[in-house]
């Protein structure tokens, strides 16, 4: 499936995590906006729930035809500002000290959570995401894991899996070197008129070559990870007064309109649809 310019789109959101590696996805939404990417069109492939990245590739092309978008209110009519990379906002932590083969990272700066995120609006959608993929890398590196829950559902089983593997990462014997994650956004879906209220953040996310380091019994070792690219679908919920991201499994359970109306909208439009590739997670 291409990721370039795309229309009326539906797609998933899970959560995988692992030491150094983390990628997202769901299944949510129905598409009722337009939106465009100018960007290089990446490989598409399955996501599923774990707590680990395993890889599982399929290549389709397909096109739909569909009425005019109609923009569920006001605020969905200036999405095109949010395909873009995602940029996180970080307190000042001026004792941060990254991580260096010889000591893990200390004192990571924390992740601003914008009040917007409490608005049922694309707006206060897209500042819940910011922060949760923030998050994800601040546990990483040490910072407190329950500023997460700000933004998950406690019973979610999935999101609570990725809470814990990336807190065991505060294990001082074990840290990931060079290590970023981005978020490139490429298309998304609006349904604030759905019940829950729902947006879908298609995304592509990268990191690049990183090495983990293991420190034990007076021994270390240094273990070298490739850069990767892999799809990522961010589903946000707006659920008890804020927006909050939900995994694939969840809203498999509890909103299977949802999720039926994001399996059924995984196709581009016919200007949109090109030859299919497949690639990593």
């Amino acid at each position: 499936m291409s990721y370039q310019p795309t229309q009326r789109i539906a797609s998933r959101r899970n959560v995988l995590a692992g030491l150094g590696i983390l990628g997202v996805s769901a299944l949510a939404g129905c598409s009722s906006v337009t939106v465009a990417a100018t960007s290089p069109s990446p490989r598409d492939e399955n996501s599923s729930d774990s707590s680990e990245a395993s890889p599982s590739s399929s290549s389709s092309s397909s096109s739909e035809t569909s009425a005019s978008p109609s923009p569920t209110s006001e605020s969905t009519e200036d999405f095109a500002k949010y395909i873009k990379t995602m940029e996180p906002k970080f307190e000042d932590s001026p004792n941060y000290k990254p991580a260096t083969k010889d000591t893990p990272p200390q004192n990571p700066p924390k992740p601003v959570l914008d009040p917007k995120y409490k608005e049922k609006t694309l707006e206060g959608a897209y500042q819940a995401a910011l922060f949760a993929v923030a998050t994800i890398d601040y546990m990483s590196d040490g910072g407190d894991e329950s500023i997460y829950d700000q933004v998950i559902v406690s019973e979610d089983k999935k999101m609570q899996e990725t809470k814990a593997n990336n807190t065991m990462r505060r294990d001082p014997t074990r840290w990931a070197v060079g290590y970023k994650n981005t978020y490139d956004v490429r298309k998304m879906v609006v349904l604030l008129e759905d019940t829950p209220p729902a947006v879908l953040f298609h995304c592509i996310s990268k990191n690049p070559d990183f090495t983990i380091i293991s420190k034990k019994d007076g021994e270390t070792k240094e273990q070298k990870v490739a850069a990767k690219e892999r799809s990522v679908r961010l589903v946000m919920v707006y659920l008890d007064g804020n927006w909050r991201l939900i995994s694939n499994s969840y809203c498999q359970e509890k909103y299977p309109k949802i999720y039926a109306q994001g399996a059924s909208g995984e196709k581009t439009s016919p200007e949109s649809a090109s030859t299919s590739s497949s690639g990593p997670v």
